[in-house]
């Protein structure tokens, strides 16, 4: 069964290099769109390009109708293209995603974004959005992760509260407390070992990584 898929999605100026790297072989390369463009001009190969086909170009998806497989849905849906990319990695079976956006651009479409991490979640999918300088993701109830020390760690509320929070290994320890969606409490914390460990009891919680010297 394949387990994990990149999506590229249309970002303009991107920084992938540290996330291409780690692409294995036997993983699924998605362009979504525009997401295209960017696999391109960087020679990568794809698996599929999928979308409405309205920000690619012309001579990109020329390209890749060469030897890759190609759907082309209607510009008038009710679901983005990258939403549409998302069930077709369910429909495969594939079960962790990497959105690859710059989380710089459209801001409702970076919103967009975090709805979709909700939709992989609630069908037990592993999801996230990355860029060479920022990883966001939904937490599950109990959190382990290695980190580089001195990453900065925010946590946000996308309902309307997050229970009985405990974190472990941050510079700002929370022990058994609620974080609530109209407070910043959670932003800009900072960790100080290797090992992170975040659990709560009820809630659905956002984290952010960001590289210690990307946020200074």
């Amino acid at each position: 069964m394949l387990k994990k898929a990149y999506l590229f999605t249309n970002s303009s100026n991107a920084n992938f290099t540290q996330v291409i790297n780690s692409i294995q072989e036997e993983d699924i390369v998605i362009g979504i769109d525009g997401g295209a463009n960017f696999l391109y001009q960087n020679k990568i190969s794809a698996d599929l390009v999928i979308g409405d086909m309205d920000s690619i170009k012309p001579e990109v998806l020329s390209f890749f109708k060469k030897n890759t497989k190609i759907e082309i849905f209607p510009s008038e849906k009710d679901e983005t293209d990258s939403e549409i990319a998302l069930k077709w990695c369910r429909k495969l079976g594939i079960k962790e995603i990497i959105f690859l956006n710059s989380l710089a651009e459209r801001f409702d479409h970076s919103l967009g974004l975090l709805s979709l991490l909700c939709s992989a979640k609630k069908y037990g999918l592993s999801a996230a959005i990355q860029n060479d300088f920022q990883k966001v993701f939904l937490a599950d109830r109990s959190c382990f992760f290695n980190i580089e020390k001195g990453t900065i760690l925010s946590m946000i509320p996308i309902t309307e509260k997050v229970e009985s929070l405990t974190t472990s290994g941050l510079k700002y320890q929370l022990e058994n407390e609620n974080l609530y969606r109209d407070s910043t409490r959670g932003i800009s914390n900072e960790c100080v070992q290797n090992k992170i460990k975040i659990t709560y009891e009820k809630g659905e919680l956002l984290i952010v990584l960001t590289p210690k010297q990307v946020s200074s």
